[in-house]
Order: C-alpha cells, then structure tokens, then sequence
C-alpha cells in the first residue's frame, strides 16, 4: 500500500452541489456531487483556480439540462462513479480516496 493519501483542501457548495478540491504532488483533482440527481463528476487540473473553475463549469453544464433522469440511469451513475474513483485512486496509487 501507498503512504501517499490524498487530502481535501477545499470543500464548498455551488448551485447546491457539493465541490471538494485536492492537490496530491502537481495535480489538483475536482469532485462534484449533486445529491438531488444523483449525479457526480470528477477532474483533474494543473491548479487549485483551474479546478475550482472546471468544477464549477461542470455544475452550469448539469444544471442546464433539467431533464430529470430515471431511477435506473441514476443507479447506473452511482454505479459508474463509484467505479471511476476507484480506478482513479488505483492509478494514483492511493489505497483511499476522499471521503
């Protein structure tokens, strides 16, 4: 296991969507949760400003779109992100991410 962990610095809300930003060596990674659809993002970027931008970009996109989506498509996106941070954490080495 890696001794290397990966910390929030950063958690705050916009749009009513919950962003938590981190650095680990050069990078800078973006979570976005928005617990009323159910959906997630996540993001790499080369600063702590980039990743507060992209984050917050990425909310705008999501929130353009009202479409509600299905009970199903919403488990799938849980499904999906759960998966991703998992590679993401495996790839950089992290035995955890982010709670």
């Amino acid at each position: 296991m890696s001794s290397k962990k990966m910390h929030a610095i950063s958690r705050s809300t916009y749009r009513g969507a919950s962003i938590e930003i981190w650095d680990r060596q050069d990078a800078w990674f973006w979570r976005v949760i928005d617990a009323q659809s159910a959906r997630g993002s996540i993001g790499a970027a080369r600063s702590e400003q980039e990743a507060t931008r992209e984050a917050c970009l990425t909310i705008d996109k999501a929130t353009a779109d009202p479409s509600p989506a299905s009970a199903d498509a919403a488990a799938a996106s849980v499904v999906g992100w759960n998966r991703s941070l998992s590679c993401l954490a495996s790839y950089l080495g992290c035995d955890r991410v982010v709670e």
